[in-house]
């Protein structure tokens, strides 16, 4: 199975021995009527139940657990999506948006994806605050990255990385 490619010729992808994964776009158990775009690296899709209207998601067309587990062309790949996002957000919604991925090492069946959710300005705000006084009272430690373009090697068996993005595609992921 494929997906449709932009040049006319449907996209071949390659079978995996992991057909219990719900994100692998050969795997028997893709729910092909939620898939909104595919690019070379990644694609686009639906939640099956979302946090609000517009939550998307972000998927590896390369069954991987994290971010670095990621090829450079795939990274890229991955942050014009989300500034076309941040875009669509910013102008037809008046919103900025949170992108946010949760690893968690399950022996090799886990499947990268980041999790994408428009949100109120004023909520960012509130977002980023919320981030703050749980990182203040110990209840999970949050780094900032100071270049949006780092890759994250987070050196464990589990993580969560959260983006806010104000503004539209040319505004970088802020605190």
């Amino acid at each position: 199975g494929g997906g449709g490619g932009g040049g006319g010729g449907a996209m071949r992808y390659p079978a995996d021995s992991r057909t219990d994964c719900w994100f692998c776009l050969a795997s028997p158990q893709i729910e092909i009527h939620l898939i909104v775009s595919v690019a070379e690296h990644f694609y686009l899709a639906l939640p099956k139940g979302g946090l609000t209207a517009n939550h998307a998601l972000l998927v590896p067309i390369h069954h991987g657990p994290n971010q670095t587990s990621l090829a450079p062309e795939a990274i890229i790949e991955l942050k014009k999506y989300k500034q076309a996002l941040a875009r669509y957000f910013h102008e037809a919604l008046d919103s900025s948006m949170v992108v946010f991925e949760r690893f968690a090492d399950t022996k090799g069946t886990y499947h990268m994806h980041q999790q994408i959710v428009p949100v109120k300005h004023s909520q960012l705000e509130e977002a980023k605050q919320a981030l703050t006084v749980t990182n203040k009272a110990d209840i999970m430690q949050f780094r900032e990255l100071t270049d949006s373009n780092e890759v994250v090697d987070m050196g464990e068996d589990h993580y969560y990385y959260i983006e806010c993005w104000s503004g539209g595609a040319t505004t970088a992921p802020s605190s």
